[in-house]
């Protein structure tokens, strides 16, 4: 079990780039391999995965496509280097939730995976596109993928639902961390125009929304209990 959130990004990084990691931002490379996926993060956003076009992408960087495969060997390699690096901004404040009290770290954790979900261009345009978030299924493959996300659910478990669910065994505890993330997976779906004929502000609702998940967090008792 993953213990700290650097962890739980460290193994996302091998999984979604198959242990490519971009190289130290303060080289020539490196600064180069970051512009690439600037430019290839927008193409995706625009485009989806099978229509972006390596000769483009190169082409908005201002550089020829034999650079970019200098760096990177495939689209397919940009793509999840690009997935990588927008999730990855999510890093910094996971790591500060963890420096909080272990009781507000719950409500932290799902506002900030709520703006995530409801502002990150490439994960929405993943969502949105079934074609190309099956490409993503299939080239990672589920199996590793499962094994992943069972790892983050253990992670959310342990250290974010647990202080404030303690009454809750730790079977029930990654239930719910399992519906959290099928819950924001789906808010991330969404179309903006949804919360616009809604006539609530995004903030508003990440703020209404967390409370709701904190409070029946606290409250939640063992469903397979009570099937019994």
């Amino acid at each position: 079990m993953v213990n700290t959130i650097t962890e739980l990004f460290e193994e996302q990084a091998k999984l979604l780039s198959h242990g490519r990691i971009l190289d130290s931002a303060e080289s020539a490379a490196g600064q180069m391999q970051r512009r690439i996926i600037q430019a290839s993060t927008k193409h995706f956003v625009q485009f989806g995965y099978r229509r972006a076009s390596i000769a483009d992408i190169a082409s908005s960087v201002g550089i020829g496509k034999g650079t970019i495969y200098l760096h990177f060997k495939s689209k397919k390699e940009i793509f999840l280097c690009c997935q990588l690096a927008e999730e990855q901004q999510l890093l910094p404040k996971f790591e500060n939730i963890e420096k909080m009290q272990k009781k507000e770290r719950f409500s932290a954790y799902v506002e900030a995976s709520l703006n995530f979900a409801t502002s990150a261009p490439l994960s929405r345009a993943l969502l949105a596109r079934p074609h190309d978030f099956a490409f993503m299924l299939d080239e990672i493959g589920p199996d590793r993928i499962k094994n992943f996300t069972s790892k983050g659910n253990e992670y959310v478990a342990k250290n974010l639902i647990n202080p404030i669910a303690q009454n809750l065994n730790t079977e029930a505890q990654i239930d719910i961390a399992k519906a959290i993330n099928i819950v924001i997976h789906a808010i991330g779906h969404l179309p903006d125009s949804v919360l616009e004929i809604s006539n609530i502000k995004t903030e508003d609702f990440i703020e209404i929304f967390t409370k709701i998940l904190e409070q029946g967090t606290k409250n939640t008792k063992s469903i397979k209990s009570e099937r019994k």
